[in-house]
């Protein structure tokens, strides 16, 4: 908005993080430079920490040859890196450094001038060669904003991860709900005893014995792996004695107690 481009302030520094003044300022308010920043350029290239009369070869040493002696016999391509970030209190930050690349930049003029003579006119032309600096801007940087939504659906995904409302919902469920509690937390903290355990199922393992010989017709001799398994037949048996009073009374029909034995089986 306007008013964090009036607070905007650009600070102009060396290739090392350094300040430079360039126009007697190194940081420039945005009143300030309301007709650009301006300075010589001797002050730019000390910015970018060379001279005119410095070799190009030091500058890019991977560079082949054919370089001029002096940055100013070649000219050179000088780069403005503007990086815009956005501070506290809606500030915006411009920091302003300047790179030098030896490049060839020449320019070749030439004129022509007509002469009169006595035999007629002649033509004199004249060619000036010069080179110089070309200019060129990078614009980089980062704005930064809080996001309340993905805020919030960060918060709500951490939670989630973190299994904190099985922990809140099993909080309730043993401290929160009376005596239903208390049964649920017997429960939970029921104590395992190994020999009075391993008696109860032993003896339910004896007793699921015992009725599957009495089931098989009451074979106590052979063991319980030659015995032939349960058929639907020898079921459907069992289940009509065991319903045979309410058969009797009509209260159950022959076809029905087929569709329970056909359903169990």
């Amino acid at each position: 908005d306007r008013h964090s481009i009036g607070a905007m302030v650009t600070h102009i520094v060396h290739e090392d993080g350094s300040s430079c003044f360039v126009g007697g300022k190194a940081k420039w308010a945005s009143a300030d430079s309301q007709s650009g920043i301006t300075g010589t350029l001797r002050e730019w290239l000390e910015c970018a920490g060379v001279t005119l009369d410095v070799d190009p070869r030091a500058l890019t040493p991977e560079m082949p040859g054919g370089l001029a002696p002096h940055l100013r016999t070649m000219g050179f391509s000088m780069q403005m890196r503007l990086d815009y970030r956005n501070l506290q209190a809606g500030q915006i930050s411009c920091t302003l450094s300047v790179r030098v690349l030896p490049v060839w930049t020449v320019r070749k003029q030439t004129d022509f001038v007509e002469l009169p003579g006595s035999t007629g006119n002649g033509t004199v032309s004249r060619l000036r060669t010069a080179t110089g600096a070309a200019v060129s801007m990078k614009v980089t940087g980062s704005f930064k904003r809080f996001d309340f939504t993905r805020a919030l659906r960060f918060f709500i995904d951490s939670v989630v991860l973190m299994q904190v409302p099985v922990m809140i919902v099993r909080f309730i469920t043993l401290f929160c709900m009376g005596s239903l509690s208390a049964v649920y937390r017997r429960a939970r903290a029921t104590k395992v005893n190994l020999f009075r355990d391993f008696h109860s199922a032993l003896a339910r393992m004896m007793v699921a014995a015992i009725g599957f010989r009495g089931i098989m017709g009451g074979n106590w001799c052979d063991p319980l792996a030659d015995l032939p398994g349960l058929d639907q037949g020898r079921m459907f048996e069992h289940v009509q004695d065991i319903f045979a009073g309410c058969l009797e009374s009509g209260s159950l029909q022959m076809n029905e107690l087929r569709c329970i034995v056909s359903a169990v089986f």
